[in-house]
């Protein structure tokens, strides 16, 4: 019997780009799609820093919310945008039918992109593998194909 090749769609992301790859075992087939924070004007407004109290300088980075940063706003916000692609890409709809999903991204985006996933019932029969995060340690977005087959896709081959 022969063994049918796994469909795997390929999320590469940090906080400000996604890219989104075929791949068929462990060979990329190319890029899908790429999806840029700047494009879509993600941004929150940062406070400035303004002279305080007894003329020190200073600034307050708790402008929206005293839990919340603007930065991780915006992560957060890339995030969903990200998971609705997603959820594009695991459509019926969809031409390419995808058997796994495989996230590369650091810990605070797989972290907000777990939370995101959570909450569609569509993305929860999905086979999902998440790069070990001692891969993390340098811009995996800005990597070549064959970087990342060498990288990322050799270590699903020992899961």
């Amino acid at each position: 019997m022969i063994k049918k090749p796994k469909r795997r769609l390929l999320l590469v992301a940090d906080s400000r780009l996604a890219k989104f790859y075929s791949a068929e075992d462990f060979k990329i087939k190319g890029l899908v799609k790429e999806v840029s924070a700047e494009d879509l004007n993600i941004h929150h407004h940062r406070q400035e820093k303004t002279d305080g109290r007894f003329g020190k300088s200073g600034s307050n980075p708790r402008f929206f919310d005293p839990h919340s940063e603007a930065k991780d706003l915006d992560r957060k916000d890339f995030c969903k945008i990200v998971t609705q692609e997603v959820l594009k890409f695991f459509d019926d709809s969809h031409k390419d039918h995808y058997d796994q999903l495989v996230l590369v991204c650091g810990p605070k985006m797989l972290g907000d992109l777990r939370d995101d996933f959570s909450h569609h019932t569509h993305l929860k029969h999905i086979d999902i593998q998440e790069c070990v995060k001692e891969l993390i340690h340098d811009n995996t977005v800005h990597y070549s194909i064959k970087q990342l087959e060498d990288k990322v896709l050799k270590e699903l081959k020992f899961k």
